[in-house]
């Protein structure tokens, strides 16, 4: 666990120049408005966050996995489980919550101003994928903590569902076409073309399509939305009220909240 940070690292480097570079050659949709001005900010955002959570909450959701361990606290820590099963159940039990407070951020009024940072992007691609508030930030691992606390799952499950979590992020934020494997995988996982309609300016779509990995939450909680009513095609990306350039920039990203 000591290599958990560059382990992480790698796997984020190599999966985004992979897509980057899908995205260059094959985009399913093309975007000319200001490209590479918008990911050298949505990148600054994310640097932000992380010296931001060092500085808040030096620990990493591993580090709390391996302190809850050392505790005993946790479910798994009292329950024989076969290690497979209980890294199984936990995965499946974080992925429920990731949809649970993916939703709560948006129908929470004070958690969407801030969840609303990563919604006002006009144009999709995978730097979307890193476009999150740090207040937001650590909420989420906060939450996380005390989840880990609950379930007491091993730091090798955490660290499995931390590279999960942010490579299905990646995945479905980038503007990638999967042609007719879209329709098949999304039984299973989401998809750029599902999560893109979560994108959407019309409210009652960006309340849609909540799940960031297995797509059977939305399907089970009836929030999962086929197609959007402009068209797949024809999606207006971004919040109405946040499209002048002035909003563009990174001060006023990292105010918005509080506007």
């Amino acid at each position: 666990m000591k290599d958990e940070a560059p382990i992480r690292l790698i796997i984020f480097i190599c999966f985004s120049l992979l897509l980057m570079t899908w995205e260059y050659f094959a985009p399913a949709y093309q975007q000319f408005k200001k490209r590479w001005k918008r990911r050298v900010i949505n990148f600054g955002i994310l640097f932000i966050d992380i010296i931001f959570l060092r500085i808040i909450f030096p620990s990493s959701a591993v580090g709390i996995a391996i302190w809850a361990q050392s505790k005993h606290f946790g479910l798994f820590n009292y329950l024989d489980f076969p290690p497979w099963i209980e890294m199984v159940i936990s995965l499946l039990l974080f992925d429920l919550a990731i949809y649970g407070q993916h939703a709560l951020f948006h129908f929470w009024s004070p958690m969407w101003r801030l969840h609303r940072v990563h919604h006002s992007d006009t144009a999709y691609d995978l730097s979307l994928a890193i476009r999150f508030h740090p207040l937001e930030i650590l909420i989420s691992l906060l939450i996380k903590a005390f989840l880990i606390i609950i379930i007491g799952p091993t730091a090798l499950t955490v660290l499995v569902f931390e590279v999960i979590l942010n490579s299905v992020a990646l995945f479905h934020h980038s503007n990638i076409d999967l042609g007719k494997f879209d329709p098949i995988l999304r039984w299973i996982l989401v998809t750029p073309k599902m999560h893109r309609i979560h994108h959407s300016s019309h409210r009652e779509e960006t309340n849609s399509n909540f799940s960031f990995n297995l797509s059977i939450w939305d399907r089970l909680f009836r929030t999962h939305v086929q197609s959007a009513k402009e068209g797949d095609d024809n999606i207006t990306i971004g919040i109405e009220i946040f499209r002048e350039d002035k909003e563009e920039s990174l001060w006023a990203i990292l105010t918005q909240p509080f506007r």
